[in-house]
């Protein structure tokens, strides 16, 4: 038979054990495995949300918005940058007002993008606003919602974003015709003297040797185009003297080695008036 002598010895044996495993019966506070996994969830769920990230936008496809979610533009007619060369931004008093510059963050993409093409560049304001591919990125004042995309073509020079960007671009020239511009911003020219091409048919280009060097081909690569252009008119063709050169509406396209910035136009012209720049509209 247990006396209370026995009940009392044995409780505490059984207090002393738990003291050995370093547990105290008045600690409230204790932590459990579950604990430290729910610390966990919550560092993972407080991580900074992506600088820029994709999303779908309605008739576009997929477009670069920033970490709010707002639609992310470029604008023509700014300097990229390119190799060591700093981007400038165009966009400046009330245009800046309209055209919010995107700060480039903690420099963090989004799953599908590519962070080597996030870059930054110091403002004439001394703001520091994102840029990709080289391109100065903004948001537009008008759009309202996560989705709107009110911006796009505006001016004939604001348009979307997509992850690799655009191989060709119009640009606006004051009260001329707008001209078109490859990745890097140079303008295009055509050459009258070339054949074009129709169909299955290549053109044929009659700007070979010397003539090659002054004018160096737009050299083809994967067709990007903002939504005012038609992908259609854009195709390539390899050249017997070497080089896949793009071609827009049948015919090859080239830069000037004139032209040193984005803007320059001096092919404009150029031999007799074989070389014009090439209108979109």
């Amino acid at each position: 038979m247990r006396t209370p002598f026995t009940f009392l010895l044995l409780s505490q044996v059984l207090v002393l054990a738990a003291c050995d495993k370093g547990y105290d019966p008045e600690d409230t506070d204790s932590s459990s495995d579950t604990d430290v996994d729910s610390d966990s969830d919550s560092d993972s769920d407080s991580e900074a949300p992506a600088d820029l990230k994709l999303a779908e936008i309605a008739d576009l496809g997929e477009r670069l918005v920033d970490h709010e979610d707002m639609t992310v533009y470029l604008l023509s007619r700014d300097v990229p940058a390119v190799e060591y060369d700093e981007a400038e931004s165009v966009c400046v008093g009330g245009c800046a007002d309209k055209w919010a510059a995107v700060p480039p963050g903690d420099e963090l993409v989004g799953a599908g993008l590519d962070e080597a093409y996030l870059g930054s560049l110091t403002r004439e304001d001394g703001y520091e606003q994102a840029t990709w591919k080289g391109w100065p990125l903004y948001t537009f004042a008008d759009d309202y919602a996560p989705g709107d995309a009110l911006g796009e073509g505006a001016g004939g020079q604001f348009f979307t974003v997509p992850a690799g960007g655009y191989s060709v671009m119009p640009r606006p020239n004051g009260e001329e015709p707008p001209y078109l511009i490859d990745a890097e911003g140079m303008a295009l020219y055509r050459f009258a003297k070339d054949t074009k091409g129709y169909g299955q048919v290549d053109p044929v280009s009659a700007c070979v040797e010397g003539c090659r060097e002054v004018w160096p081909i737009a050299e083809a690569s994967e067709i990007s185009v903002p939504s005012s252009l038609d992908p259609a008119e854009f195709s390539s063709f390899e050249r017997p003297d070497g080089g896949e050169q793009l071609t827009f509406r049948g015919w090859p396209l080239y830069r000037f080695s004139g032209d040193e910035a984005p803007g320059d136009t001096n092919g404009q012209g150029k031999a007799e008036g074989a070389f014009q720049l090439n209108d979109p509209s």
